[in-house]
């Protein structure tokens, strides 16, 4: 991966269990993501894995600011 000239830190992916940990929830939570809100995730076979900046940029996208 280090041929493509790409940062060592952004060329792993993240597994579901690493994406739930990250974000504090389930695995069955980041699953309902993928499937009903567009959680960005890459699918070969039966592996799933996420790019750690598309799980950041999607959960900033999800940022609501609460007003009392």
């Amino acid at each position: 991966m280090s041929e493509h000239g790409e940062n060592s830190n952004e060329t792993s992916h993240w597994r579901k269990a690493d994406v739930a940990s990250f974000c504090g929830v389930g695995i069955r939570t980041i699953e309902n993501w993928m499937a009903s809100e567009g959680l960005p995730h890459i699918k070969i076979g039966n592996v799933v894995r996420f790019k750690p900046q598309d799980v950041r940029d999607f959960l900033e996208g999800k940022r609501r600011v609460v007003r009392n």
